[in-house]
């Protein structure tokens, strides 16, 4: 195992990375988590609800073991929600790696240093930030425990719960990376899918036979205070 420290420059961390924080890293960013990239370094970002908090810091715990981040627990913040509702949420950052950059340069679609129309000048420009994609190289990458990573940040129950589908929500992503995450589900997990609208924006969503193949799949790597969210799944064995 690695152990890094603040002080340490990100051109001298170098991997090779573990696989099991390669799998943590692609399973988070399908899911809550965000790369930043600055000084030629990229760095994690990864954010959740107090409500989460025991996957949270079993998360933490898993990069701080390796060397990726400070062990120092993770504090709250609290946020202002609609209608000035409260809302606290718990995040911690990675160190920053000039050798993540290829993972950045994956996820993130580039964004035009050029305004759209040269009279333009508007400061909103500089504030824009590269949008999430489904990576070219996914069907490598994409593995049962990036999946339960996955799951565990935006899956819930599809519908009535008695039905026992499951869903993704997949909202940053576009329709034709849903569909490519599709064709990679069933090709390499026999796991069928389809696409359904929440807000115009599309989602994934498994039936009650796929929402089960697909239950067992991630099951091994579910921690226990998410799996709360498998209990409707119609199974032979019990979630």
């Amino acid at each position: 195992m690695k152990h890094y420290h603040t002080k340490q420059r990100a051109s001298t961390r170098i991997g090779p990375h573990p696989t099991f924080v390669l799998q943590l890293m692609i399973g988070n960013l399908l899911g809550d988590g965000s790369l930043e990239k600055r000084h030629n370094a990229t760095r994690f970002v990864f954010s959740q609800e107090a409500k989460n908090q025991e996957y949270l810091h079993w998360l933490h715990t898993q990069f701080a073991t390796y060397g990726y981040c400070s062990p120092q627990k993770p504090k709250q913040y609290k946020r202002i929600g609609k209608q000035n509702t409260v809302r606290w949420t718990i995040r911690f950052r990675t160190w920053s790696y000039s050798n993540l950059n290829w993972l950045y340069d994956a996820f993130y679609t580039p964004i035009s240093q050029k305004p759209l129309q040269p009279y333009v000048q508007d400061k909103t420009l500089s504030c824009l930030k590269p949008r999430k994609r489904i990576p070219q190289r996914l069907y490598e990458w994409l593995t049962p425990m990036s999946l339960a990573l996955w799951f565990m940040d935006d899956g819930s129950v599809s519908g009535n719960p008695s039905t026992g589908g499951l869903k993704i929500a997949t909202h940053c992503f576009t329709k034709q990376d849903l569909q490519r995450v599709q064709h990679i589900l069933f090709m390499k997990f026999k796991v069928c899918s389809k696409l359904s609208f929440d807000k115009s924006q599309p989602v994934l969503v498994f039936g009650q036979k796929d929402a089960a193949k697909f239950a067992q799949l991630i099951l091994p790597w579910v921690h226990p205070s998410m799996q709360y969210k498998l209990r409707f799944v119609k199974s032979k064995q019990s979630i």
